[in-house]
């Protein structure tokens, strides 16, 4: 403060130096100085109404926050995803963020539909579009038209699609900038594509490029360059899909897009195959597996299907089926029954191939049926070729011919020349177009590079007589400012400091909220696990053990009436039998652990197996504490444990001597099982399942399990368990 002092102390000093001056220059400059006062008394308002914001932006800021995480979640979790963007939405809706209520809606919507849960993604859109209604953001709407147009795009509604997008080009209630119709056209280029309705596509991706490139959006223009070289696959322009798919990749490597990087290998391995450059096409291919292209598993399965047919080209049929039963799996889990198309297929041509010609008929009438319901001509086409290509192998030949008509007919449609030359018109004038451009910013900028000149030698001039002013002026505001600024500084550090704070409670309360939401799930099937072995146990018991204990009966009155041989050691074994039964249902069914302490059932299943074994048991328990106030849940998972570890050393240890230690304190339960029998090789025996089971039972509890062993000197098992008395 004494510096701050100081300093203001130096200003009125050289302000009352300066004082006549400042007079004379007031006079003559009255303008300046009235901005000056107005900016002052705009700027007194503004820290009022910054001070009184505060709490509003902490909310604000706790939901965007949300908002991201959530994202992040979007392709790895969609449990988590959707678990904190609710809780985004609810927060923004208590608080009545209105605006981020909507986003927070829109990112829902996107995470339904990255899992293909599209009819849901598209009630959600639309529930945002009611609130953008409703409050009248006329600013929004174009965004969420082009949400819900992608999600009927992707379930291949396309004129509902189309109905969306053309919402936003029409759209007469808000301005709609150049980033906005860059989006809808590319997008509408996708849609064109996938109706096999080529020249359209092409006209809408160059009118998209154009609006990218005008706003200099490298990421985007590499988008709409792929998207231009899919035109040209389509049309089954080889040469023309590489020149591009090669420029998509080049810029999709410099902006860092690993997502489309990967699909720009995936569809240069597609040509590849088509052209039988094999070799290159498994290079490819696999660059694709193994890039962001496939963190879904869609785009995964995209991949998978396209090595079927390079394998099925080299005429390795089981690789081939192996790698279309993958893409069938995925795609069926995605549950859209369009994208089986190539798929269902691709299977027809592997069977066709293969000289099974009915089985091929069976996969291409399922994939005509779901081509025609979804109106991709192009995949259409391609199952009318095999039909035909399955009625010549096996004769008949007039079916044969039908179908091959078929696929003539609607191939001419999407490969016509006049439309194909029309594209490539499309181009030519897109690229003289570019040129002229180029030519007319050459020539603005030796124009302005003069008129430049001729401004800025006027403009010094003007900023030589103005300088003076404009460093008195200057030296008032900091004058009063100074005392407003420091106050401000401190009031922002104290801001800065409760903002972190909050995020940094908010951050634990999500993770603890994801953690007790994840245990909730675990003792959720940990209760269904245990009323399965218990009506296993009953049904054992009751049903299969009451049988057994009839037949018995029964047996031994015959014993008593005649006499027949054999029969009574027909009676021992079922008597055998029976106990087996009983001892496997109270096995499975252990002693009720409320009324019964863990130590005592133990301490009788170790009696029970000491009867039967050569073995010497010895069982430790720590008596400080009250076993029985452990959850049951616990207690359980304990005896299981314990059971098989003695299982594993009556099977395997041939020891003499085992000795159990069960132990509990403050802060754990530890269980420590040392036998001295002929040891075994930890390592390779880690992935056993008796050895996963008792990892997964006490990884459950945020516990876990230490095996030492020594071969010829005895193995020692060491389990721990957080536990709060």
């Amino acid at each position: 403060m004494a510096f701050l002092f100081l300093i203001i102390i130096k200003w009125l000093l050289f302000i009352i130096s300066f004082a006549h001056t400042l007079t004379n220059i007031i006079i003559h400059n009255m303008i300046q100085v009235k901005h000056l006062l107005l900016y002052i008394l705009l700027s007194v308002q503004f820290l009022a109404f910054a001070q009184s914001d505060n709490s509003y932006r902490t909310d604000s800021l706790e939901v965007d926050s949300l908002i991201k995480k959530s994202y992040k979640y979007k392709y790895s979790n969609f449990d988590s995803a959707t678990f904190i963007i609710d809780k985004a939405i609810n927060i923004a809706q208590d608080k009545e963020l209105i605006r981020q209520e909507i986003y927070a809606l829109r990112v829902k919507g996107i995470i339904y539909s990255i899992v293909g849960k599209l009819d849901s993604s598209i009630i959600i859109y639309k529930k945002a579009l009611e609130t953008v209604e409703i409050n009248k953001f006329t600013d929004l709407y174009s965004s969420i038209y082009i949400n819900i147009g992608v999600a009927y795009a992707k379930k291949g509604d396309f004129p509902n699609a189309k109905t969306y997008y053309f919402k936003v080009l029409n759209d007469s209630i808000s301005e709609v900038d150049a980033k906005t119709k860059a989006n809808v056209y590319g997008n509408l280029g996708l849609m064109y594509n996938a109706k096999g309705e080529y020249y359209n596509a092409m006209d809408v991706q160059i009118k998209s490029l154009e609006y990218w490139e005008s706003i200099n959006d490298t990421s985007k223009i590499a988008a709409v360059i792929l998207n231009i070289a899919n035109v040209y696959f389509y049309q089954k322009d080889y040469a023309n899909a590489i020149d591009f798919y090669k420029r998509a990749l080049k810029l999709n490597i410099l902006v860092s897009n690993l997502y489309r990087e990967g699909q720009c290998y995936h569809n240069l391995g597609t040509i590849y195959q088509k052209l039988d450059s094999l070799e290159l096409a498994n290079k490819y291919l696999n660059l694709a597996l193994n890039s962001k292209a496939t963190r879904t598993s869609k785009g995964k399965a995209m991949v998978y299907n396209m090595l079927g047919l390079v394998a099925l080209k080299e005429n390795n049929y089981t690789k081939s089926k192996d790698y279309f039963d993958k893409t069938y799996k995925i795609y069926k889990s995605i549950n859209s029954k369009y994208i089986m198309i190539p798929v269902l297929n691709n299977y027809a041509v592997l069977y066709n191939q293969m000289g099974q010609s009915a089985v091929s008929l069976k996969y291409s009438f399922k994939a005509l049926v779901l081509a025609k319901e979804s109106g991709y001509k192009k995949y259409e086409k391609d199952v009318y070729l095999n039909i035909s290509e399955s009625y010549e192998q096996i004769g008949k030949y007039s079916k044969s011919l039908k179908y091959y008509k078929e696929y003539n007919s609607l191939n001419d449609s999407l490969f016509n020349k006049g439309k194909y030359s029309q594209i490539q018109e499309l181009q030519v004038k897109y690229e003289t177009a570019k040129k002229e451009s180029k030519l007319l910013e050459q020539t603005a900028l030796i124009e302005n590079s003069k008129l430049e000149s001729i401004a800025k030698d006027a403009l010094l001039a003007k900023e030589k007589s103005q300088k003076y002013i404009i460093t008195l002026i200057f030296g008032l505001f900091v004058l009063v400012f100074a005392v407003i600024i420091y106050n401000l500084r401190q009031k922002r550090k104290s801001t800065l400091l409760l903002i972190e704070k909050n995020e940094e409670i908010g951050n634990r309360k999500i993770s603890e909220l994801i953690k007790q939401h994840q245990l909730n799930s675990i003792k959720d099937k940990l209760d269904v696990q245990r009323d399965e072995r218990h009506r296993i146990a009953q049904e054992l018991h009751d049903g299969i053990g009451g049988s057994l204990a009839a037949i018995k009966l029964y047996i031994g009155s015959l014993l008593k009436e005649i006499k027949v041989e054999g029969l009574d050691l027909i009676h021992d074994n079922i008597d055998r039998v029976y106990k087996e039964v009983r001892s496997i249902s109270h096995n499975l069914t252990p002693a009720e652990f409320e009324f019964t302490s863990i130590t005592d059932i133990v301490q009788d299943y170790v009696n029970q197996i000491s009867q039967h074994s050569k073995t010497e048991f010895i069982l430790i328990a720590n008596s400080t504490y009250d076993w029985n106030k452990i959850d049951e849940k616990l207690q359980v998972n304990i005896y299981r444990i314990v059971q098989e570890l003695i299982n594993n050393i009556i099977k395997h240890a041939q020891a003499t001597k085992v000795e159990i230690k069960l132990n509990i304190n403050e802060t754990e339960i530890e269980i420590k099982v040392v036998d001295n029998g002929k040891g075994f090789d930890v390592k390779s025996s880690a992935n056993g399942i008796g050895v996963r089971n008792m990892k997964t039972r006490i990884s459950n509890f945020g516990g876990n399990i230490e095996f030492n062993s020594t071969i010829g000197k005895g193995t020692s098992v060491v389990l721990k368990m957080p536990y709060t008395i």
